[in-house]
């Protein structure tokens, strides 16, 4: 079975804030949905965001910080509730550029399109290549194992879920 964890995370969320309505009722391939989906989802959606909401809080933070990366409401607030753990697990990204390079490091792994290097070191100092560097040593491993591990526990709950009824394409 293939799927992409962040969009049925993604599903889930929209599904339980819109009380069901959505674009995945108007159309088989909408959302990346087929018609083999159970019509309700209800309790699909239960399912997964009860998985979600029991993860640690870091890894929640990240899969949530991946989930809302372009949504402007939800976006901000997941972005500096993730910079605040990883102030305290990375101290180093905030304290060798200052805090709010710090805060521009986790939202350039939220959103991997967001500023470039040379912005970074015009902005905080240094050159280019050593904040690429830095981010890509001690700030992207810390993010990326709290990602992976929560992806890994949805993973289970998603296939035990949909149990081969999920067809959304990695």
């Amino acid at each position: 079975m293939s799927f992409e964890v962040v969009n049925v995370v993604r599903w889930a969320i929209e599904f339980l804030q819109s009380g069901g309505v959505g674009a995945v009722q108007y159309g088989g391939g909408a959302a990346g949905w087929r018609d083999g989906c159970r019509a309700s989802g209800r309790i699909e959606a239960l399912r997964v965001n009860d998985a979600l909401v029991a993860l640690p809080p870091a890894q929640l933070l990240a899969m949530l910080a991946k989930v809302h990366a372009d949504d402007i409401r939800q976006g901000p607030p997941v972005w500096k509730d993730l910079c605040s753990f990883v102030r305290v697990s990375c101290p180093e990204a905030f304290e060798r550029f200052g805090p709010e390079a710090g805060a521009w490091l986790v939202r350039k792994w939220m959103r991997r399109d967001d500023g470039s290097w040379r912005e970074f070191a015009r902005l905080f100092g240094g050159s280019p290549p050593t904040a690429r560097k830095f981010f890509e040593v001690l700030v992207a491993p810390v993010l990326d194992g709290w990602f992976i591990a929560a992806k890994g526990e949805l993973e289970v709950v998603i296939e035990q879920v949909f149990a081969g009824e999920l067809p959304i394409a990695a």
